[in-house]
């Protein structure tokens, strides 16, 4: 994820391609502070710290990934059926 942003709010992105953009913005100070993410500007969750919210992040990209892929597989399959 890379970092972008300084101060009170902190933010770090990880995007790939037009289709995958996740944020990680701190909010608060101190004992206060969060990390909200989001996915393509919704709000998914609030996390106490930034390892956690990388870890979340990563782990919610890599499972809709694998959905994606596979709905993908049916997609081309019925594609090519279409074309016989």
């Amino acid at each position: 994820m890379d970092s972008l942003g300084s101060g009170k709010l902190r933010g770090h992105t990880l995007e790939i391609g037009p289709l995958i953009n996740y944020t990680l913005v701190r909010e608060g100070d101190g004992e206060l502070r969060v990390y909200v993410a989001s996915a393509h500007t919704r709000r998914l969750e609030i996390y106490p710290s930034l390892e956690q919210g990388k870890a979340a992040i990563e782990e919610r990209l890599e499972r809709d990934m694998r959905s994606t892929l596979e709905y993908w597989a049916i997609y081309q399959a019925n594609k090519a059926k279409g074309r016989k």
